[in-house]
């Protein structure tokens, strides 16, 4: 399975990257030493970050306390045998694990898994996935308007098909 080969950024789109960057933090503390205010709502926006991702942890090791043995065996299984590419069940499995991670471990991933609302993986990031997981399993993302799945991908499930019914790059 060949790993993603994400497309090479110019050192100059990088130091305008890095610029602009410097440029944001040097509004903020400026912001921060001119008003107050703005310290007790970037404290609160940390705090509310902090407190949403431990209660993401803990639903994460609560779904893998119910999915103790499963794997992506199990994984692959949920699929009709022969319909779906095992390197599409993989490399989606292997993508996804990234969301699935916890301090102390792994979930194991469903195809039954609602994407935003059970993984809280925003719809940017299932917008980049697509990508990475066509170029791992050499699949053309011409068209995909005519895909089936087009704008309806909820579930893991639905993701593996989605890019199951892209065709082949080099056909």
């Amino acid at each position: 399975m060949p790993l993603y080969i994400p497309e090479h950024v110019s050192w100059w789109k990088k130091a305008l990257a890095y610029c602009f960057l410097a440029l944001l933090v040097c509004i903020l503390l400026t912001a921060i030493i001119n008003h107050h205010w703005v310290l007790a709502v970037v404290v609160a926006l940390v705090a509310t970050t902090l407190y949403s991702n431990k209660k993401q942890n803990q639903k994460l090791r609560e779904m893998t306390e119910e999915r103790e043995n499963e794997g992506i065996c199990t994984f692959a299984r949920s699929f009709e045998r022969n319909q779906v590419d095992t390197w599409i069940l993989r490399a989606v499995h292997e993508e996804f694990q990234h969301y699935m991670k916890f301090p102390e471990g792994t979930c194991p991933l469903r195809a039954s898994d609602r994407l935003e609302k059970d993984l809280k993986i925003d719809p940017d990031d299932i917008e980049d996935l697509i990508p990475v997981v066509a170029q791992r399993t050499e699949r053309s993302l011409e068209h995909t308007e005519r895909n089936p799945f087009f704008g309806k991908i909820e579930t893991v499930g639905d993701f593996v098909l989605f890019i199951n019914n892209q065709p082949r790059a080099n056909a």
